[in-house]
């Protein structure tokens, strides 16, 4: 008996909130969507490009939501959502994390 796994796909978005540049020291929220066929429960991972392994920034990955707190400069750059259901490749997408010098906030506020 042959089973074949036809149609396998994973598809995802990613939601930024706020939408557009991040003070230093403020908070940004990343939400990654994803649906796939067949479903996975752990299926989605955050990776920050160009992070150092050993840097530990606080970051709260709860699922499909990455929360990061008192946001420093050292971590702008594309924040990718990982998506993979293990069957084919991953879905991955990415956001640019535009993080502003807090000395910016009280000039544009």
């Amino acid at each position: 008996m042959f089973s074949f796994l036809d149609g396998a796909t994973v598809e995802s978005v990613i939601i930024a909130s706020p939408s557009g540049p991040v003070f230093e020291g403020s908070e940004a929220t990343l939400e990654c969507r994803a649906t796939a066929h067949p479903a996975k429960t752990e299926m989605i991972k955050w990776r920050i490009k160009g992070l150092a392994r050993n840097s530990r920034p606080t970051l709260d990955s709860t699922k499909s939501i990455l929360h990061i707190s008192n946001v420093s400069r050292d971590l702008r750059g594309p924040v990718e959502c990982w998506a993979d259901n293990g069957i084919g490749g991953p879905s991955v997408l990415s956001v640019l994390l535009n993080v502003l010098c807090k000395f910016l906030s009280s000039l544009i506020l």
